[in-house]
C-alpha cells in the first residue's frame, strides 16, 4: 500500500538545558491529521548525518501512520552516529527542527498488517 506523508510542524522547547530534546512532529498521511507526536532530537539527527532526508523521512513515516493505523505499531530504522546535541538557542521557547522539516512531503509504500491469528 503507498501512502503519502507531510510534516507541517517540527519544533522543539529550546529554553531549557537538555541536549536532547522531545522533538514535536504532526502531519499527516493520505491527507489524515497525525497529531502530535514526540521524537528525540537524536534520532532526527542521527538518520540525517548518516542518510539525509530519506533516512529522516524513513524513520517519520512509522511514527506519522501509527497516529492513523493504530496498533501494532510499525519500528522506522535506527541510525548510530555520533551524539549530535540540539544548539544552544537563547532560550527560545519554539525552535524549529529544520531538519524533521526538510521532509517535507513524500510518498512511500508500506506492506499491509499482518492479522494475528489466535
Amino acid at each position: 500500500m503507498t501512502h503519502t506523508y507531510s510534516v507541517r510542524l517540527a519544533a522543539y522547547d529550546g529554553s531549557g538545558s537538555d541536549q536532547n530534546p522531545k522533538v514535536w512532529i504532526a502531519g499527516s498521511v493520505n491527507g489524515i491529521p497525525s497529531g502530535a507526536w514526540a521524537v528525540f532530537w537524536d534520532m532526527i539527527q542521527q538518520a540525517n548525518a548518516v542518510g539525509g532526508v530519506a533516512a529522516v523521512q524513513a524513520v517519520l513515516a512509522p511514527i506519522l501512520l501509527a497516529a492513523i493505523d493504530g496498533p501494532p505499531f510499525g519500528r522506522g530504522p535506527v541510525y548510530a552516529s555520533g551524539s549530535i546535541p540540539a544548539p544552544v538557542t537563547a532560550g527560545a521557547s519554539q525552535v524549529v527542527c529544520a531538519e524533521a522539516m526538510a521532509a517535507g512531503s513524500w510518498t512511500a509504500y508500506r506492506r499491509a498488517k499482518q492479522k494475528s491469528h489466535s
